[in-house]
């Protein structure tokens, strides 16, 4: 029998049943491929059953070509026959193909994925692959041993002052880095403006929500690197306990959920990189809205980069001034920019409406 991959709410195929209802098959929680999937393999004579929701799909051994672990997951080839219906001008047929896969398989414990398990799954389902595995032989009784010491190692590590510190490392760079990112972007900003050119922008607050989840992003990213750095791999078996529920030195529920997400946090980097990234992008349109204004026109800066568009002079139709000193420039198609609820930069108000005064009447 060849394998065959079955999807539809409550349908498990032969092979996937013959696995999946062995006496002694092997059911083990696991993560599947990038973005992670959580999932659930099943290991029996027969071969190995990958499920997914109501998806399941089966090899046999003899589909199975290698098994390696590549960056902490263990990657399983399966090269198998398929069938496929295809559809030509009303007329459907059955075509067989091979189809070859490989598999990245991460071990989960609690929810959290465990590194340190895949080297010893990997030799697991090498000695299935090749008929040589037994319950009592030395791949599985390695693998147990090494679950088994999983909560134990953590206790080892975990202690009042940790959790503690991790936390208080975490608040206190998220709030520090609230006030320095917008600072930095407002100053790279108005570096960027030319001598002798005015401009006119919406500075970045620290209280803006996307500095809030910049500035923790960031924190996040730093706090890892230094307990990683402080504590070594300890750092990052303490996270995957705290992660798991598995602190002992805390009580109450909401003190156990913020060691539970602090330890979610040091054991992705990645995640909080890319959220500030993202957060940091999401500054363009404050930073694109800027108006620059020269004696040779008023700039409007727009989404796209290094796309603006340029008012000449003869454009405008009018320059006022307001009584609390706030200058607008009016336009003949009836836009209009302005230094109300605006920050003016390259110089005072008095200075602006001077100034691009002058520059208005001599380009009439």
């Amino acid at each position: 029998m060849g394998s065959v991959a079955v999807s539809g709410a409550g349908v498990v195929d032969e092979r996937a049943r013959s696995i999946l209802e062995h006496a002694s098959a092997v059911r083990i929680p696991t993560s599947i491929g990038v973005p992670a999937k959580n999932a659930e393999m099943a290991l029996a004579p027969a071969g190995l059953a990958l499920l997914q929701g109501n998806k399941a799909v089966a090899y046999t051994w003899a589909e199975v070509q290698r098994v390696d672990v590549r960056r902490n997951a263990v990657v399983v080839t399966t090269e198998a026959e398929r069938e496929r219906v295809v559809t030509r001008k009303g007329q459907t047929e059955v075509k067989s193909y091979t189809e070859k896969r490989n598999h990245a398989l991460r071990v989960l414990v609690d929810g959290v994925v465990e590194p340190a398990l895949a080297v010893m799954l990997a030799r697991v389902l090498e000695d299935m692959r090749t008929s040589k595995f037994s319950f009592r032989g030395t791949s599985w009784l390695e693998y147990q041993n090494a679950l088994d010491q999983l909560r134990s190692t953590f206790h080892d590590q975990d202690d009042a002052v940790l959790p503690a510190a991790a936390v208080g490392l975490w608040v206190a760079v998220g709030l520090m880095s609230m006030f320095l990112v917008p600072v930095s972007l407002n100053g790279a900003s108005k570096g960027a403006v030319p001598s002798g050119v005015f401009a006119i922008s919406d500075p970045l607050g620290a209280l803006d929500p996307r500095s809030i989840i910049a500035g923790f992003a960031l924190s996040a990213l730093i706090a890892t690197f230094v307990l990683r750095f402080a504590l070594g791999p300890s750092a990052a078996v303490w996270a995957r306990g705290a992660a798991r529920g598995w602190a002992r030195q805390v009580s109450g529920p909401a003190p156990r959920f913020v060691i539970r997400q602090m330890g979610r946090l040091l054991q992705a980097p990645s995640s909080a990189a890319v959220i500030f990234l993202l957060a940091v992008l999401a500054f363009w349109p404050n930073i694109a809205a800027t108006v620059l204004v020269d004696e040779d026109h008023v700039q409007n800066e727009v989404l796209l980069p290094f796309i603006s568009l340029d008012e000449p002079w003869g454009r405008v139709a009018d320059i006022t001034k307001e009584a609390d000193g706030n200058v607008s420039i009016h336009f003949a198609d009836g836009r209009m920019a302005t230094t109300a609820g605006h920050e003016l930069g390259g110089g005072t108000k008095s200075q602006f409406f001077d100034r691009v005064n002058g520059w208005w009447k001599a380009a009439r």
